[in-house]
């Protein structure tokens, strides 16, 4: 698409977040006081799908990638407490606090398995094959030894100290990788460009962060970090496009059919998920001019979410007071 054509379009990216904001606020709002009123959380699934093309933009355009994991990293623990405050208070009920916080997670987990998956795919695919061999294999090793551990945390009787330490190793170890991967990425590189074998090799570790991300319960799951990583890897604003409407088709589209078989969703909620989802890969496609936007501090977006979260759940506390 031409440039100027491009720039003609109404949307930049503080558009597009102040999008994904409201339609989340409201989704959350619908989904803490007003559970009976779908069409709330059917407006809410405009979010998801813009906040994963902006993630994908960011990684594209962002200095440092990996001080752009790191910051989704602290920003997933920091939200974890309101967000189950808000969202999941009947683990409070039946004290399973513990379990609730590793179980089931916030989307900063996904954006930050993704953005972590994204910068370790990058500079592994430009490293020497032994390289990619020895983080594919550490990182299967971690993945294996904290999937063991979880699952045996939660068959054991009074087993919790062992989903800490599952948890412990999968939050410590992307920390640990992302800094190997800075560091590799600040020594010279032979410049050569990556190979389909090395491409296939270092896309090992931010698959394996699938895993990760259904296995902790993230918002989305893996499915979610897929999509970020595909969108990431579709260059052209038709290819993400496409890339969104296939998700949508599949996540929304064929489970909520399934879902609608089995008596768990109505045929018109389902349908208007999909429809308002679909929305946002329209929004990116017609609207969004690929520019920044007004100048706003990042931090201030991402702190939106734990504090709306904590309002939302002290206004339930007081209501049920």
């Amino acid at each position: 698409m031409p440039e100027t054509a491009a720039l003609q379009k109404p949307m930049t990216g503080f558009h597009l977040k102040l999008i994904a904001l409201t339609t989340m606020f409201i989704d959350h709002i619908g989904a803490v006081f007003f559970p009976q009123v779908t069409l709330l959380r059917v407006i809410g699934r405009i979010s998801f799908p813009l906040y994963a093309f902006l993630i994908a933009e960011g990684c594209r355009y962002t200095r440092n990638r990996g001080r752009y994991a790191l910051g989704l990293g602290v920003f997933a623990l920091i939200s974890e407490l309101p967000y189950d405050l808000a969202l999941h208070p009947e683990f409070l009920e039946y004290g399973l606090w513990g379990q609730n916080f590793l179980f089931q997670t916030n989307i900063f987990y996904t954006m930050f398995f993704a953005v972590a998956g994204i910068h370790i795919f990058e500079v592994l695919r430009r490293r020497s094959w032994k390289a990619q061999l020895a983080a594919l294999g550490s990182f299967a090793g971690v993945c294996l030894l904290s999937v063991l551990l979880y699952n045996a945390g939660r068959s054991a009787h009074g087993g919790m100290w062992l989903l800490y330490a599952s948890h412990l190793a999968a939050l410590s170890y992307h920390p640990l990788l992302l800094w190997a991967c800075c560091m590799l990425e600040k020594r010279s590189c032979e410049g050569e460009k990556p190979s389909i074998l090395s491409n296939i090799l270092s896309a090992g570790p931010p698959l394996l962060a699938l895993l990760y991300a259904n296995t902790y319960g993230a918002s989305y799951a893996g499915l979610g970090v897929l999509l970020m990583f595909l969108l990431y890897l579709a260059k052209s604003r038709r290819a993400q496009t496409g890339v969104l409407t296939a998700w949508v088709l599949y996540y929304y589209g064929l489970q909520g059919v399934g879902q609608v078989l089995q008596g768990y969703l109505s045929l018109p909620y389902m349908l208007g998920r999909v429809a308002l989802a679909l929305a946002a890969a329209a929004l990116v496609y017609f609207a969004y001019n690929g520019q920044r936007g007004k100048p706003v501090n990042k931090w201030i977006f991402y702190a939106a979410y734990p504090v709306h979260l904590g309002i939302l759940a002290a206004l339930r506390a007081i209501l049920n007071s």
